[in-house]
């Protein structure tokens, strides 16, 4: 600056510091699990900026709780309900920014019924009353019309005695449970 014939006199520099925004990334990778025994990890991959902490919902994203994570890696053990992990970012004084999520779907416990016990007298005709899967199998299949379904039945039985029936119940995955009747 210079004002009139006075000689020049300079400011003192000013420093502008331009950040870049947090680049979010993405949380790697979505899992199917066990109900209630399963465990594993997740990972943030592609981001740039600090991690502020993760954060979880397991009502489909209605609300989220808070990790108090900053690291890379979140690792997860006994969930009973499907969850969503994410990460929150934060780069200097730009705003934050949410990762893409993981989800980690569970599925519920098998648990087979092969309903109550019943009497049949000779000649008469009962059918077997079967729930909790997808795939049913009835072992032996010793008088039923088909061991295969649901609620099997046994038509005109000729024989005396008693017996035990064994109902495994299966879902897409494969997972499996057993009851008897």
């Amino acid at each position: 600056m210079q004002n009139g014939v006075c000689p020049p006199d300079y400011s003192t520099l000013g420093t502008i510091t331009v950040t870049n925004p947090p680049i979010a990334g993405s949380v790697t990778a979505d899992a199917t699990v066990c109900y209630g025994t399963n465990t594993g990890s997740l990972a943030l991959v592609g981001y740039s900026g600090t991690i502020q902490y993760w954060i979880s919902s397991s009502d489909g994203g209605l609300t989220w709780t808070p990790i108090a994570n900053t690291t890379p890696s979140q690792s997860y053990s006994g969930l009973t309900d499907t969850t969503i992990y994410a990460v929150i970012l934060q780069n200097g004084v730009c705003p934050s920014d949410t990762s893409t999520s993981a989800t980690i779907t569970v599925v519920p416990p098998l648990v087979a019924n092969a309903g109550l016990d019943s009497i049949i007298y000779l000649g008469d005709t009962i059918c077997l009353s079967g729930s909790g899967g997808v795939f049913y199998n009835w072992s032996p299949g010793l008088m039923l019309n088909d061991s295969n379904l649901q609620n099997p039945c046994i038509y005109g039985a000729d024989t005396s005695g008693m017996f035990m029936y064994s109902l495994t119940v299966s879902d897409l995955i494969g997972w499996s449970d057993d009851d008897i009747v």
